[in-house]
């Protein structure tokens, strides 16, 4: 009997591009973000698809360790998934120095202190895009693939821990990227607040953090069961070792007759990981 994974699977290798990279929506252009997720969800024995997948993703990193997109220079934010996928499945070790040490050298813009806006903002972590402020997703993914390649003792990990612990909203989570604004504390988002509980796996004094935002996915993830938000929100609650049954249920039920869920690559491969993870057969953010 065809079983979830077994459709989920068929789903993604049926949507890989002759190219080699994942479109976020069949037929779509190829994109790093859904490629990565795509390659870590896909098993071993899928050996044509991970290596055409690996191979455009170490095209779109090869000039300067930064993943840029055709046409753009400019680096992406993918390159912390680039190293987390090219770690995890045991790329060339080349292709993970190059990544980890542009990763390294890449840091948000630091701002002038702002009551209006109270952070610390000697704290480096990592923006989305060259030039910009730090925000807690892009700095949460830097950790995990830093972490992943190993480079966890390195300065710059511990101050991106300190900069998630600083950016923690007034009642526990994340939200994008400040706490309070203009006197008014920000609530916090639930994909965000998993990014960031994941991320804070092996960090000095992170446990208050870690129970608070566990227990915002606990009140709030049924109330918002979107497939991203299950997702993660499994993936970071069987880390830290949480119960989780009740979002698998709630995710299993999301998908698709053509294996998909939402008919987007990124979800299927999450969704997958979620699965997976929940039913012990290994978590890939695990570290």
């Amino acid at each position: 009997m065809e079983t979830y994974a077994n459709r989920g699977q068929s789903f993604l290798l049926q949507t890989q591009r002759a190219d080699g990279s994942w479109p976020y929506h069949a037929g779509g252009a190829g994109y790093p973000e859904p490629t990565c997720y795509a390659l870590l969800a896909l098993p071993e024995a899928e050996v044509s698809a991970r290596e055409r997948g690996l191979v455009w993703m170490e095209q779109r990193s090869a000039v300067t360790g930064a993943v840029t997109l055709e046409n753009d220079p400019a680096p992406h934010w993918t390159t912390s998934l680039a190293l987390f996928t090219f770690a995890e499945l045991a790329a060339p070790e080349a292709w993970c120095t190059r990544c980890a040490e542009f990763l390294l050298s890449w840091e948000g813009v630091r701002v002038d202190p702002d009551p209006a806006i109270p952070l610390d903002p000697r704290l480096r972590g990592w923006p989305w895009t060259e030039g910009a402020f730090s925000w807690v997703e892009p700095t949460s993914y830097a950790l995990l693939a830093l972490k992943r390649a190993g480079c966890g003792t390195h300065s710059r990990v511990a101050e991106g821990e300190r900069l998630l612990l600083d950016r923690i909203c007034g009642g526990g989570g994340w939200n994008y990227g400040n706490r309070e604004v203009l006197g008014r504390s920000l609530e916090p988002m639930l994909d965000t607040t998993a990014w960031a509980l994941l991320a804070l796996q092996g960090g000095a004094g992170v446990a208050a953090a870690v129970a608070e935002g566990l227990a915002i996915l606990e009140r709030q993830v049924t109330q918002y069961p979107a497939t991203l938000t299950l997702s993660l929100a499994i993936l970071a609650g069987e880390v830290w070792e949480q119960p989780v049954e009740e979002w698998v249920s709630l995710l299993r039920r999301r998908q698709r007759i053509d294996g998909s869920w939402r008919g987007e690559v990124h979800l299927t491969a999450l969704a997958l990981l979620a699965m997976c993870a929940a039913e012990g057969e290994g978590n890939v953010f695990r570290l």
